[in-house]
């Protein structure tokens, strides 16, 4: 209706019949309905809004018995129940709220303040949970009175489970930053994946030695399951391809899981997981690669329904998980690898003692008790070699390495030093105690039964103060084996170190000079050019060492002599190759260069080709221009191995030549084996080439190079008469005095630019010995 005053509105009225004797009175009440109307217009509107919005929102009664007033549609989409079903109901009851305080405290705070805020876990009509962000408020009526809760809920369970996932993975990463191995790290991951992602109990099960089933290594349970049961169960399996949850993931390579395991017959303990209330269960591959390493597995109490979401960041866990134990793997076999190594290093492999370089490290420290050093020659060796073979001689040096290993104490130090030499480090022994010993060694090998000829030795030992110099001592012992030797072999001698006459330093024996030119590094390189007969043209250069700035002065010879008779031939061949390839960077265009390699440390197998690939490379200089000249001063018994080595390095560019052929031990056997590039004629041949036994050994040597398309080098070609010969016989290249001088690398590059070179060094008339040649090899 419309007021006097123009306004609109709307009026309810209501009608009462009042009697009085017999008259009747009709009373009719109106009243202003407009404000109240609006009010329940906008409460529509507002409901209809509520409808369209995402968050699940639920309006209840106030009161004991709090039932459902309105349920909108997100509440339906959220939970599954409509409207219909829900109107009237307890929503709690119903959803199985988790509160995080007593409800009755929340809905005080709600009275007292107007409203309260936190999260609550609802259950889904399909049985799965979810975290809610809720938020109440109040509902009140015309008067302003409360009643009832207002309650709007919004769904932030994968927010919940990304952070759950992303603590998971920061607690992995963490702990396996900081652990040494997967015993370290499981117990931290595992809780980690329990107590962020509610699982009851966790398992890590591993690939056992064989590779051909998992068992299980690891295991976490939250507080208060008694599950030691489940886990002696889980102990005793062996889980194959396929069986079980971890067996599928395994199968599978990605995360598995069932809502219920006690239902599930696959599952080889559910008759204990029903004891225990376990329901749902999960599992993932422990994977690098494509290779499955193990499996993960979880149990919880509730039906577990997981989505792609949860799955991928576990996969993403077992392979992190994965990676660690694949590094930790390899960093075990090289750590095994790298002690097999150092042990090979150390080890003599004929005699299983300890070598020359383990015996220096012995003596590398200064020694903090009185101590004694033996050194030891087995007597006659070369004759025994020489009538019945290496054979009969290795069969002495083990026979003797094994009746000194048998007299010295576990403190002791033995060592198999150089081919047929011996040291012996004796701590805490005095003068006596090591005349003593070294006694009982020699009458020892008296009675040592061998195959060929009888095991003699004889021993000189030095006794030191603590604090002494031990490496002076073993020079010391070294000089006092020789005069063992000199007074008719299977004799001892020995002095004390304090009371023994030093020699003035002009009187430094080889072994002197030999020690101070490696410690001090003190080689240097010169060339001589290979030069093409036919044309001039230098093809490359051959690397020869020598001594350099050295107090007291050994011939070459000499210092390569004593070298291999002191068992440091490896240490001087590789000090001599890294000079060489120094400088060889110095020599003009790109020529071959040539390095002397003896067959010993050719076939050490502590130095693998990657030294010689790494110390050219830092050179700069290509492998292909590079050419190892074999030479031996005793003959080579293992020509399998040489093949294998020559292989090795052909693999990389690197090409071979067999050095002085027709002379020492350059055998047929020995080229055969190498199949090398270039065949180097003795200079000795080419010096009496015009002897009938010289040209028949030049006549073969080219016979197999022609066979075998190797070019042919003559060396030691002095006069033009040899130089003539040779071009004769159909070879192309010589090296020797009359087509160039050893100079350093500087001098051929300023011959070359036409300045003025200093003068080259001159030597006898042949132009090397085989012991003066940088003999590359590392030591």
């Amino acid at each position: 209706m419309t007021t006097p005053d123009g306004r609109r509105v709307q009026i309810e009225t209501t009608q009462r019949t009042v009697r009085h004797q017999d008259r009747a009175l009709s009373i009719e009440m109106v009243r202003d309905v407009t404000d109240r109307k609006r009010a329940e217009r906008a409460l529509v509107h507002q409901a209809r809004l509520l409808d369209f919005t995402h968050d699940a929102i639920m309006v209840r009664s106030l009161g004991p018995e709090s039932v459902v007033t309105y349920w909108s549609r997100g509440a339906e989409k959220a939970y599954g129940w409509s409207s219909a079903e829900m109107l009237g109901r307890d929503p709690h009851e119903v959803l199985g709220t988790v509160f995080p305080q007593p409800v009755a405290e929340i809905e005080a705070e709600t009275l007292r303040d107007g409203e309260w805020e936190g999260e609550l876990l609802h259950r889904r009509r399909d049985g799965s949970t979810c975290v809610m962000a809720s938020r109440w408020a109040l509902t009140l009526n015309e008067q302003g009175i409360a009643n009832g809760f207002l309650e709007v809920n919004r769904d932030v369970t994968d927010r919940h489970r990304s952070e759950a996932i992303k603590a998971v993975q920061l607690a992995a990463s963490r702990s396996l930053a900081q652990s040494d191995s997967m015993d370290d790290a499981a117990p931290a991951i595992l809780g980690a994946l329990g107590t962020n992602l509610d699982w009851q109990i966790a398992e890590m099960w591993l690939l056992d030695p064989t590779e051909e089933s998992l068992t299980l290594r690891h295991w976490w349970h939250a507080p208060g399951i008694e599950a030691a049961v489940f886990e002696q169960a889980a102990r005793r399996l062996a889980l194959h391809r396929g069986q079980d949850l971890a067996g599928l993931a395994w199968q599978s390579g990605r995360a598995e899981f069932v809502a219920d395991v006690v239902s599930d017959a696959g599952c080889q303990r559910r008759g204990l997981a029903a004891v225990l209330g376990l329901h749902g269960a999960a599992a993932f591959p422990i994977a690098v690669d494509q290779k499955v390493l193990g499996a993960v597995t979880m149990y919880s109490h509730r039906t577990r329904l997981l989505d792609d979401d949860t799955l991928h960041p576990l996969t993403d866990l077992g392979r992190q998980i994965g990676g660690f134990l694949e590094r930790r793997r390899t960093e075990s076999v090289l750590e095994e690898t790298v002690e097999r190594l150092e042990q090979l290093a150390a080890t003599d492999p004929l005699t299983g003692l300890y070598n020359r370089r383990a015996f220096e490290r012995a003596l590398s420290s200064t020694p903090v008790e009185p101590f004694a050093v033996l050194a030891i020659d087995v007597d006659n060796l070369k004759p025994i070699n020489d009538e019945y073979g290496h054979e009969a001689g290795d069969v002495i040096l083990q026979a003797v390495a094994m009746a000194l290993a048998s007299i010295v104490r576990e403190r002791d130090v033995v060592a198999r030093v150089g081919g047929d030499e011996f040291a012996v480090l004796l701590a805490g022994a005095k003068g006596k105690e090591a005349a003593a010993v070294a006694e009982r060694m020699r009458t020892s090998m008296h009675g040592v039964s061998v195959p060929y000829g009888r095991v003699r030795i004889s021993i000189g030992w030095t006794a030191a103060p603590a604090g002494a110099d031990a490496r002076a001592v073993w020079r010391a012992t070294d000089e006092v084996l020789y005069t063992a030797k000199a007074s008719g072999r299977d004799c001892v001698a020995g002095e004390d170190f304090q009371n023994r006459v030093r020699p003035a330093q002009s009187g430094w024996s080889d072994a002197d000079v030999l020690s101070e030119v490696i410690s001090n590094q003190q080689i240097r390189a010169v060339f001589q050019p290979i030069i093409s007969l036919a044309s001039g043209e230098v093809l490359g250069y051959e690397a020869l060492a020598r001594p350099a700035g050295t107090e007291a002065t050994a011939s070459v010879e000499a210092l390569f002599s004593a070298a291999r008779r002191l068992g440091r031939i490896r240490d001087l061949d590789w000090l001599c190759r890294r000079a060489a390839v120094r400088a060889a960077r110095e020599l003009p265009g790109a020529p071959t260069l040539f390095l002397n390699v003896s067959a010993v440390a050719f076939l050490d197998p502590v130095h693998p080709v990657d030294q010689l690939l790494l110390l050219l490379t830092w050179a700069g200089w290509e492998p292909e221009r590079t050419v190892l000249e074999i030479t031996e001063q005793e003959a080579v018994r293992d020509l399998a191995r040489v093949r294998l080595v020559v292989a090795a390095y052909r693999e990389h560019g690197v090409r071979f030549a067999i050095d002085d052929v027709g002379e020492g031990h350059s055998t047929l056997e020995l080229l055969a084996a190498t199949n090398p590039e270039f065949v180097k004629i003795a200079g000795s041949l080419t010096a009496s080439i015009a002897d009938t036994g010289p040209f028949s050994a030049i006549q073969a040597a080219l016979a197999f190079a022609r066979s075998s398309r190797a070019q042919v080098i003559a060396e030691g070609i002095e006069t033009e008469e040899a130089a003539a010969q040779i071009r004769s016989l159909g070879i192309e290249l010589g090296q020797g005095f009359l087509l160039g001088l050893p100079a350093p690398a500087a001098d051929h590059r300023a011959r070359v630019d036409g300045a003025a070179p200093r003068e080259p060094e001159r030597a006898p008339r042949r132009e090397r010995r085989p012991d003066e040649k940088a003999a590359p090899s590392e030591g």
